[in-house]
């Protein structure tokens, strides 16, 4: 399947005419959106024998501004959806822009939990009417709350912002099948920004704010375009259609190489409504942004650029397009599109293979401001190579810790460059292998491509056997401090100022938190532990033998803070016993981690947000986080990029795979308690 068939547009509100499908075949473009309840079925037969491969639907719904119930909604639009089902078209956006007064705000739903109750109980009653088909949670209006009266609906405009709607829908994104979003510029410079300033303008902010936040979900643009006013009115031969079609070109190069990207659709093909967003005037004369667009250099197809696998691990560490705004800074402003290449797993001194034949054109220790006075690359080579019907291709390696082959070496694919290590800019030993196809350009990201989408998977060594859920990916001393289950904040914010800032001990009320994990050395300090029915201590030495336990008696917080603040506990004594931390029984685990710089007035934020209704376990030890032979266990991440630069998700990915893992990023504790009593209301 070739790269590009994610690109598509978005139909316009007419079925289509011969034109409009000559125009659609002309893009070579596998993807449209059609609109349910506006398109008849046949539009959907119509765009499929024109070559359209991804189609999608939003569930079009005016009368959701004026108030409807999820009930009313699937009644009403439920022959239409199944119309389209039964024509084949199985994929829909459940409305659009939610956070818009004239789209429901202030009618159908009040604030984004409420749109959060009311997209989950839609989704439920559309699976069980339709159980194949996939749904989107919809796309927003782009950019901070508008309070400005919208006449037609009578209502602030914007009564959410996108990030702060998206926030507080947490739990129906994670429903949905695929998560929509929106993107809009005015000019070249708007299509490349990332947004850092959350006005809502740029091309590129979609990574950081959509992606970056549910890194699992697969996403849509369903909307994206230049949408500055009055061009509408330019001939349809006028250069400035050019000028848009340019970008618009650029802009689904760099889609193209986001693999967590479904599909991308552009508006729109035709509409009188939107004639500045539209591509063929009413007269269906196609304008010049149609020939920018088709100019474009394609991405090669997969089959004619296969990468054998160059490292001795077949693992990917990092992705191409992670953590956008690190990349900027690092490069000077000059990445928007995050990270430039891909990481792949190599441990130090390990073998870096070439990828493919060619000669070496660069073979250098890269210098810069990083460790040592290296370059971000460290010791970097470069080796071009000339593939047959893709042209010149350059893949650049890095961070070496030796050179094998200098500028000139003619190499075969397989041959040993050099050996695996972690200068430059590398917080542990792996490869960086980054991509340029000369003629395809990517300004956004300095022209370098996503080598990671041709990658040979077939030529990769076998992964080694999974470790056990929840393995320690070291032996460490761990200290749990248990409180009773009639223990509130007030006990919880006593032992958290008695022992964070000193030995940032987890804090918990779950007596099984405190003895799951395969650890030599794990401590429970069972807070008031005759509140608990039963003998904890045999309740331990049977179901976790090897705990060190320590009770603790304190009539009152305070009494409990002197107490835990007196104390001077060495190491846990080792156990090396059967039946070591394995949990009693299955159960749902969640911790909540505090990076490194926050003190523990982030902590009890963070308890003060979920202990009363739900009594997470709070602590600041990413091992604590991951370990247990559990099923389902979730690392509620505060502020992830505060963990010495490092990739916290593709280090829980690596270290303790399956963790359920939730970035949330706030600036200060008032941001934190907010976003956490969104994920637990």
């Amino acid at each position: 399947m070739a790269i590009t068939i994610k690109h598509g547009i978005i139909a316009g509100p007419f079925d289509p005419a011969p034109a409009d499908l000559d125009a659609f075949r002309a893009l070579r473009f596998g993807a449209v959106k059609l609109a349910c309840g506006v398109h008849s079925p046949a539009a959907v037969t119509a765009f499929r024998d024109a070559g359209a491969f991804i189609l999608q639907a939003r569930i079009d719904y005016p009368d959701i501004g004026a108030g409807r119930t999820p009930e009313q909604f699937v009644n009403d639009r439920r022959d239409a959806i199944a119309a389209f089902v039964a024509a084949g078209l199985g994929e829909f956006e459940i409305l659009s822009e939610p956070n818009l007064s004239r789209n429901g705000f202030g009618a159908s739903w009040h604030s984004a939990a409420d749109f959060n109750n009311w997209f989950l109980d839609v989704a439920s009653r559309l699976r069980a009417l339709f159980p194949d088909i996939r749904l989107g949670f919809p796309g927003l209006s782009p950019g901070l709350a508008d309070l400005t009266l919208d006449p037609q609906a009578g209502r602030p405009t914007r009564p959410a912002g996108d990030v702060d709607f998206l926030n507080g829908c947490n739990e129906a994104v994670l429903a949905a099948d695929f998560l929509c979003a929106h993107t809009y510029w005015q000019n070249v410079n708007m299509m490349r920004d990332i947004d850092s300033g959350g006005t809502g303008w740029g091309g590129l902010r979609f990574v950081r704010l959509y992606h970056e936040r549910f890194p699992t979900m697969q996403i849509v643009l369903s909307e994206f375009c230049n949408n500055r006013p009055g061009i509408g009115a330019y001939a349809a031969n006028d250069p400035q259609w050019r000028v848009i079609g340019d970008e618009y070109a650029e802009f689904l190069t760099l889609c193209s190489q986001y693999d967590w990207l479904e599909a991308v659709f552009a508006r729109t093909l035709r509409d009188p409504a939107y004639p500045d967003q539209s591509w063929l005037t009413e007269a269906f004369e196609q304008r010049r942004i149609i020939e920018g667009v088709t100019a474009r250099p394609t991405m090669p197809d997969p089959m004619l650029l296969r990468l054998l696998w160059p490292t001795e691990s077949r693992r990917i560490n990092q992705p191409y397009g992670m953590r956008q705004l690190d990349y900027a800074k690092y490069s000077g402003g000059y990445l928007h599109g995050g990270h430039e290449g891909i990481d792949l797993a190599a441990s130090d001194g390990s073998d870096i293979y070439a990828a493919l034949p060619g000669t070496v054109s660069r073979s250098e220790a890269s210098r810069g401001n990083f460790a040592n006075g290296y370059g971000a690359y460290g010791e970097v080579i470069g080796v071009d190579s000339d593939v047959p019907g893709v042209g010149k291709v350059t893949l650049t390696y890095a961070h070496f810790k030796q050179r094998l082959v200098g500028v000139g070496t003619v190499v075969r694919a397989g041959d040993r460059l050099g050996f695996a290590d972690q200068t430059g800019n590398a917080q542990g030993a792996h490869l960086h292998l980054s991509m340029r196809i000369a003629g395809i350009a990517c300004y956004a990201q300095l022209d370098y491509l996503n080598p990671g989408l041709y990658l040979d998977i077939n030529t990769a060594p076998e992964p080694p056997p999974p470790p056990a859920p929840g393995s320690p990916r070291v032996q460490y001393s761990r200290s749990v401090v248990l409180l009773p289950p009639p223990a509130g904040i007030d006990f919880v914010e006593a032992v958290l100022r008695a022992t964070w800032d000193a030995h940032r001990y987890t804090v918990g009320g779950s007596s099984d938190d405190g003895g799951v994990g395969d650890l030599d050395q794990r401590r429970v300090i069972a807070v008031n532990p005759d509140l608990w029915n039963g003998d904890l201590q045999a309740w331990y030495t049977e179901h976790y033998p090897g705990v060190d336990y320590v009770p603790v008696f304190a009539a009152n917080p305070s009494a409990l803070q002197a107490v835990l603040a007196s104390m001077h506990l060495g190491d846990p004594a080792p156990y090396n016993g059967p039946n070591r931390g394995r949990p009693l029984s299955q159960y749902s685990r969640a911790y909540i981690l505090i990076p490194p710089p926050r003190n523990v007035d982030w902590a009890i934020t963070a308890a003060r947000a979920t202990w009363p209704k739900y009594r997470i376990t709070i602590g600041g030890s990413s091992d604590d986080g991951g370990i247990g032979a559990l099923d389902h266990r979730r690392v509620v991440a505060v502020n992830p990029t505060e963990w010495g630069g490092g990739d916290l998700q593709a280090w829980y990915a690596a270290n303790y795979p399956g963790v359920e893992y939730i970035p949330v990023t706030a600036a200060d504790t008032g941001q934190l308690a907010r976003a956490l009593s969104s994920l637990y209301p």
